[in-house]
């Protein structure tokens, strides 16, 4: 089945347990919950030119997460830590799954700040 809209509100979207549930974009999509998003599924995959996740508080993701470093700049040279002044973070994941992101200030910093939300810093 397919569902061809601009804009749809809705409580909830499922696919039935035989099939997979595939939302596709020729621009933005904007997933918005009032109390909210959850995304469950035994595989989720996400596809874009550039993606965002915004949370007033913590994303939290439960499970393993896995991000290719070869789409990543690269830090080794200390080029990007001096580029035009602008702010750097670096994103970092408590045991629990909780990301965080801690702004760089020095070459070889780590995520171990007094003001993280994974408890105690060791």
């Amino acid at each position: 089945k397919t569902l061809n809209v601009q804009k749809a509100s809705t409580e909830r979207i499922t696919s039935n347990a035989t099939s997979d549930l595939n939302i596709k974009s020729d621009g933005r999509a904007i997933v918005r919950g009032n109390e909210g998003v959850f995304i469950m599924g035994k595989s989720i995959e996400f596809r874009a030119r550039s993606m965002e996740l915004k949370a007033e508080h913590s994303i939290i993701l439960n499970g393993s997460v896995v991000v290719s470093p070869a789409r990543l700049p690269s830090s080794s040279t200390g080029e990007l830590f001096y580029d035009n002044g602008w702010e750097r973070y670096k994103l970092c994941m408590c045991a629990d799954g909780t990301l965080f992101k801690v702004q760089v200030k020095s070459l070889n910093m780590g995520c171990q700040t007094s003001d993280n939300p994974c408890g105690s810093t060791r």
